[in-house]
Parts: structure tokens; sequence; C-alpha cells
């Protein structure tokens, strides 16, 4: 049993709160959310992630080797957001330049209803992307991929100058918005990423590119 005048403090702080920041501010933590989401177009990966396909609203990241078919997924996963959302658009922010229209078709996405870009920047992908969810008009918006953004500075830079953890400044920048934004839209955002040899290291001899600026 929680002591009384611990009780008594709390409802003082909650108070002060709710009258700061509403009386929506705190949530019944057994309250069980209902997380709504948007199939992958394989019914093993749907029951693998256990609610049916990635979530809406928050952010998901895929990522493998080479040829691995990070694309193709992303694809069946916009396909189905067509289906399932007749009246939003996909957004593809492509800085890989690996996207295939033909190829897409064939799986079955309409690329006529999909907003496609190919930015320069990392700085021009990220906000574009944030543009995209913040509108609400989207279904799912997906960069592909994390381990192709190059910053102004490193493009501008010479071959061999510094331009370290710049990728990774721009993200712990852009990160906190597009995740808001995405909550508050139910947009289902998608990051596809690449592995890197992890050298010399002992957590193991693979890590994906601004992992720890992505989730945490």
């Amino acid at each position: 049993m929680i002591d009384k005048d611990k009780q008594r403090a709390l409802k003082v702080a909650l108070a002060t709160v709710k009258k700061k920041y509403g009386d929506d501010c705190f949530i019944d933590a057994d309250n069980r959310e209902v997380i709504p989401s948007i199939p992958t177009g394989s019914l093993l990966l749907d029951n693998a992630i256990g609610i049916g396909g990635i979530p809406e609203g928050r952010v998901t990241e895929i990522y493998g080797g080479e040829s691995s078919g990070k694309t193709t997924l992303i694809t069946l996963i916009s396909t189905q957001a067509q289906k399932k959302y007749p009246d939003a658009y996909v957004g593809v922010v492509d800085i890989e330049h690996a996207f295939n229209p033909t190829y897409a078709n064939k799986l079955g996405l309409n690329t006529t209803d999909m907003i496609f870009t190919q930015p320069d920047s990392a700085e021009e992908a990220l906000d574009t992307m944030l543009s995209l969810i913040s509108s609400g008009a989207c279904s799912v918006v997906v960069l592909d991929s994390v381990g192709g953004l190059q910053t102004k500075a490193q493009l501008e830079k010479g071959i061999g100058e510094a331009t370290m953890a710049e990728v990774a400044r721009i993200l712990s920048q852009t990160m906190p918005k597009i995740v808001k934004a995405a909550k508050r839209t139910g947009t289902a955002i998608v990051f596809i990423n690449q592995i890197r040899s992890n050298i010399g290291a002992y957590t193991g001899p693979d890590i994906t590119m601004g992992k720890h600026i992505l989730f945490h």
C-alpha cells in the first residue's frame, strides 16, 4: 500500500502538470493500445512482426546487405498502403536512385498516386520527408537509404576532407520532429538502411548507419 503522504504529494504534482499541459497529458498504463498497421505483402512476415505489418505513426527500419530485397519489400509495403488507403499518397525519398518504376508497377504499385523525389543532400531529403509526413496526405513515407545520405558540407568539400559526424548531426536534429509528426498524422515511416562492417569492435561484425540516432 502506497503511503498516504506520497499519495497527497503525487495528487498535487499531477494537478500542477495538468494545469500546465491539459488533463490528457497522463495516460492509463493499463489501457492496451491497438496499433494500426500496414501489411508487408507477406503473411509470414506480418505474423512475425506481431501486429499484422509495419506500425502506422511510428518509425520502422529495414536493413540488410546488398541485393537482399530491401527495395522490393518497401515497394510491396507501399502497394499494400495504397490498397488500405486509396485516398492517400505514398512518398518515396530515393537517395540511392534504386527505384525502378517498371518493376514497381509489376509488383502492383500505382506510381501515379505516389510522391517521388531524388534529393541532392541529406538536408533536402530529411526536410522533404518531414514536409510529406506533416502534410498528413501520405499513408507511408520511405527513405532509401540512411547509408546514402550526404550533407551539403560533405558534397562541397573535397575528397579526404574531414566531415565526420555530419550526417549524425542532421539526423539527431530532424528525427525528433519526424517522430512527432508521424505520431500526429498516423503516417508509417520506413528507413531503409545498409550494413557496415564494425571494424575493431567487440559487439558484432556488422552495424547499421545511424542506428542509435534513429531509435534512441
